[in-house]
């Protein structure tokens, strides 16, 4: 009767498994999706002349790009000199 048991959980821990690595490739496929996007995105934003990348500008770049310095998390504690001055920023990358 026990061997019966171990059976019953030895397949149901393989179906487990075999689950478990049907949703890691889905979830590395969708992350390597989202890298390229990602990528896609930035090169967009290299072609219109903005960075993201530029150490000046901020702790999290994207909210200065969309100009939303005082909704950034670090906003109180930021030490770029110029933080919500887009267009001084804007001059200086130039």
């Amino acid at each position: 009767m026990a061997e019966v048991g171990r059976v019953q959980d030895k397949s149901m821990i393989l179906g487990n498994l075999a689950f478990q690595r049907v949703e890691l490739e889905r979830t590395l496929s969708k992350a390597h999706a989202i890298e390229s996007e990602i990528s896609r995105l930035e090169t967009d934003l290299r072609n219109i002349g903005e960075s993201l990348n530029n150490p000046m500008a901020c702790l999290n770049p994207i909210e200065f790009v969309m100009k939303k310095c005082g909704q950034c998390g670090f906003y109180g504690q930021c030490t770029y000199r110029g933080k919500g001055d887009y267009e001084r920023f804007k001059s200086l990358n130039t």
